[in-house]
């Protein structure tokens, strides 16, 4: 097994250049807007799912949860951007969260599950790779061996269901559940799952239908010819990860947000 490590962040990038100045610990430190939304929504949701000690008014829930990213932050050496507004950012997931709770608790009864685990460690190996990651949240259809992932994602709009059926991190965490393993309670463990499906969870939320609260991704729910498809694009970029092979894509959002902006490229045109 090779020491190279391939994250979900890898598979998603937009920018090979981002993520290999990253890898190398060219970044800067800091936490951007939509960054701490989304660490606050998805400590909020785990705790409220997961911890039965967690606050049960939305206001604390979500308090507690800003606090606990706060710490985590600060442990990491990472600061707020100045443009961040912790207070506005609250606001916007406590409001969230009141849609959250009732479309989950509709959809949770109406699918039969039960919650294995949130921010799950997974993991799925190859000869020069190795798939490490987490994954949001997985639950089992109960009395059953056919699991369930979910992958929050806060965007504008709900997901568009070709977005949903070609997303690579979630086929990915999809294939490592169905052929490798996550660990639970500290142990690393094959679930011998015979199914697994893949849905996103789309944080805004509002009273739309429920499919665009939960996107189901029409990713095959057995082992398929899509398995062959994720091992050969995850080996694709672990190879462009070893030979460095890093291409510039910049966008002018993400260029402004990049935490590796400053040693992309210099003024000569070098890219170191």
């Amino acid at each position: 097994m090779s020491d190279l490590r391939i994250y979900s962040s890898d598979l998603m990038s937009r920018c090979p250049r981002q993520r290999q100045l990253f890898r190398e610990g060219k970044y800067e430190s800091i936490a951007y807007g939509a960054l701490y939304r989304g660490l606050i929504a998805g400590q909020a949701i785990e705790d409220r799912l997961t911890d039965p000690e967690a606050p049960s008014d939305l206001v604390s829930l979500v308090h507690v949860a800003q606090d606990s990213v706060n710490q985590k932050l600060e442990e990491e050496g990472r600061v707020l951007s100045d443009a961040v507004r912790p207070k506005e950012i609250a606001l916007e997931v406590i409001e969230m969260m009141g849609y959250f709770c009732d479309r989950w608790d509709e959809w949770m009864a109406a699918q039969d599950i039960e919650i294995i685990k949130a921010e799950l460690p997974v993991r799925w190996g190859r000869v020069m790779w190795e798939f490490n990651s987490h994954i949001d949240l997985l639950c089992r259809r109960k009395g059953t061996d056919d699991y369930i992932i979910i992958d929050w994602k806060w965007t504008k709009e709900s997901p568009t269901a070709v977005y949903a059926k070609k997303h690579l991190q979630l086929r990915a965490y999809r294939t490592a559940v169905l052929c490798g393993e996550v660990c639970i309670d500290g142990f690393w463990t094959d679930l011998q799952a015979q199914t697994v499906e893949c849905y996103i969870g789309w944080l805004p939320g509002d009273l739309r239908p429920m499919e665009k609260f939960m996107v189901p991704t029409m990713i095959d729910k057995e082992l398929s010819d899509d398995d062959v498809v994720v091992h050969a694009q995850i080996t694709q970029r672990a190879s462009m990860l070893q030979e460095k092979y890093a291409p510039e894509i910049p966008t002018p959002e993400g260029c402004v947000a990049c935490q590796s902006c400053a040693w992309c490229i210099d003024t000569t045109g070098d890219n170191e």
